[in-house]
């Protein structure tokens, strides 16, 4: 029986934020509105989704205002992480503005880490806070049948103009009281037609994957000092018997090959892990998961390289005992690093991982620790990358203590960036992350190209592909390759599970593509004798990306750098470009140099902001892909 406001059938949106910007381009299913979905489906409440990833040409506005005129909804729901604020604010804006009756919903991560500064930018109706399972019906019952929701715990609404934070509720302890989340509601022979062997890092062992994520366990026992966990500080697992139902549920409807297993930590107990390989093995599936490296050993990983295993992310973050311990990650170190490594490569098993620098811990002896230990060790291919302070996190708190957050909106405004939080100086911070850009650009592993042809499989550009693998020298096929940014790409070898590097040039559709960019690069400097560039996107990608189109940036007169966020501001871009923020003044001073905008998703909204700031249209010129 559908539930009603006042005798008419309520009708509940929900909205997924926009990921990607381009059609056909990956983006991963977000699990929580497909969990909160499901349970008000059950619940006898008629439930529709707009996924603005499969409308990547238009606006949120435009979105939602033709879904508005076109259908009815009571309440809007949506959510995500800070990353995507400006998609999430829009939705939730645009909604109001045409239709003010609606309710405006938030939940997600992005309020759950910062409560009042979020609710306060985005200005919801209502917000729901961590966990929503054990609120969302009794709060959509309140609305549909007029009752009182001001007691309603997890539950944030207006009143007077402020806003009123209701008493927390207890976590979730039985997890297997939850619903099987219902992938239904999306397009999902659509969602499975993006994933290619090179869509994402961890979808490479297929040619054509169909992977869902699948979520064993809640939140993590570590407190690591960069995590936040949306969904509370309590560990919580799910009985096995109740998810082997799931992954039967899924084999069943939607003829999966693949699992992503999205625990935070999978191997709080590994008697669990252990017995969730010896259980999965007969469903002959591929899967991935994220460990300790302390809790993995050359028997377990042994069994679970039979049972499909493939891939783990291991958190890592440095190779150093005293930023380890500012961390707080409690029984990791160098040794057992080192360990979990080398056996997860001797048992061909992908690895993923991360070392972040500019933790508080962090000097310049430190980060030089790190750094010697990566370039001895390029075969893992770990990424190096920035220490952030994301909202809800212990180093936010201490950011905002220590000064180094000025205003929280602005901050979460200009995507929380990285920020130098060590003991090193501006200076010495500077002169690392360059290096950290030169280092990795210098320490891909490129396969040699052995034949590329179109695969006459798939109604789409893609190529069938033969490359020898840099680590384990085997020739190595790969079929469904779909090639669309121009960047370097990075597969999973299918022999030996070590990652290498593919330069994109190689592909028919992306070589000419490159070559117009080059030369239209060069024209638009030849013609105003200098460019600006905005945004600073990550030095190494800048790197790669002038190397890409054959463009040597050293030999270009660029005046400058240009970026939103003021922690980069004043910077030395590549130890030599001045990072100026973009504002008027900065715009009069380029006022005759063409304006250069590098690959970003917020790409429309800066050519906007400089078009308001007095450039010109034919002064810009737009990386597309």
């Amino acid at each position: 029986m559908l539930n009603s406001v006042f005798g008419v059938i309520m009708k509940v949106l929900f909205v997924v934020p926009k990921f990607v910007r381009k059609d056909r381009e990956y983006y991963e299913l977000p699990l929580g509105i497909t969990y909160i979905s499901t349970i008000l489906k059950e619940a006898g409440y008629s439930v529709d989704v707009i996924n603005m990833n499969l409308h990547t040409e238009y606006n949120e506005a435009t979105i939602i205002t033709t879904y508005l005129q076109q259908y009815s909804a009571d309440v809007i729901l949506t959510g995500g992480l800070s990353a995507f604020f400006h998609s999430i604010k829009v939705i939730l804006q645009s909604a109001k503005q045409y239709q003010p009756e609606i309710f405006t919903v938030l939940g997600g991560g992005i309020v759950s880490s910062d409560k009042e500064t979020i609710c306060t930018m985005i200005k919801p109706d209502f917000a729901i806070l961590g966990e929503a399972e054990g609120a969302i019906v009794e709060f959509i019952d309140a609305l549909a049948f007029g009752r009182d929701y001001t007691n309603i715990a997890n539950l944030a609404y207006q009143q007077d103009g402020c806003y009123h934070f209701n008493e927390k509720r207890g976590s979730i302890s039985d997890l297997d009281t939850l619903p099987f989340p219902d992938f239904s509601i999306f397009d999902i022979d659509e969602y499975f037609k993006r994933q290619t062997p090179l869509s994402q890092n961890y979808l490479y062992p297929l040619d054509f994957p169909r992977s869902l994520p699948i979520i064993t366990s809640r939140s993590c026992p570590l407190s690591c000092t960069f995590c936040f966990h949306p969904i509370g500080q309590k560990y919580r697992m799910r009985s096995l018997d109740s998810v082997f139902a799931e992954i039967e549920q899924m084999i069943e409807r939607y003829n999966i090959n693949m699992l992503t297993i999205m625990d935070e930590m999978m191997s709080a107990s590994k008697r669990r892990l252990i017995e969730f390989s010896e259980r999965i093995k007969p469903y002959n599936l591929l899967w991935t998961c994220q460990l300790w490296p302390s809790s993995v050993d050359s028997q377990t990983l042994k069994m679970m390289k039979a049972a499909g295993c493939y891939l783990i992310s291991f958190g890592l973050e440095s190779m150093n005992a005293d930023v380890l311990l500012s961390m707080n990650k409690v029984g990791i170190t160098r040794e057992k690093i080192e360990s979990a490594l080398e056996e997860a490569k001797n048992h061909g098993v992908t690895i993923q991982g991360n070392f972040i620098f500019g933790d508080p811990a962090e000097t310049v002896e430190s980060s030089n620790e790190t750094l010697e230990w990566w370039k001895q060790h390029t075969e893992y291919q770990i990424s190096l990358g920035r220490i952030a302070p994301y909202p809800g996190t212990q180093l936010y708190e201490d950011a905002i203590q220590r000064g180094l957050i000025k205003d929280r909106a602005e901050f979460i405004q200009s995507g929380t960036p990285a920020l130098n939080l060590s003991k090193m100086s501006s200076d010495e911070y500077n002169e690392l992350l360059s290096r950290m850009a030169v280092y990795s650009s210098q320490a891909r592993q490129y396969c040699e190209i052995i034949s590329i042809t179109e695969d006459e499989r798939t109604d789409y550009e893609s190529y069938r592909c033969k490359f020898k693998c840099p680590h384990c020298n085997e020739a190595v096929f790969y079929g469904n390759i779909v090639v669309q940014r121009p960047e370097i790409l990075k597969l999973g070898c299918r022999s030996c599970g070590l990652r290498f590097d593919l330069n994109p040039s190689v592909f028919p559709n992306l070589k000419g593509l490159l070559e117009r960019q080059r030369n239209e690069i060069q024209d638009m400097h030849d013609r105003y004798g200098s460019i600006a560039i905005s945004p600073a996107i990550f030095e190494d990608r800048f790197i790669e990306y002038f190397s890409l189109i054959g463009l040597d940036y050293s030999q270009l007169n660029i005046t400058a750098l240009i970026d939103s966020n003021d922690t980069r501001i004043g910077r030395q871009y590549l130890g030599k470009y001045p990072i100026l923020k973009r504002d008027k003044k900065t715009v009069d001073q380029i006022i005759n140099s063409g304006i250069l905008i590098m690959l970003t998703l917020y790409k429309d909204d800066i050519i906007q902001q400089f078009k308001d700031l007095g450039a010109i249209e034919s002064q810009i010129y737009s990386i597309e892909f």
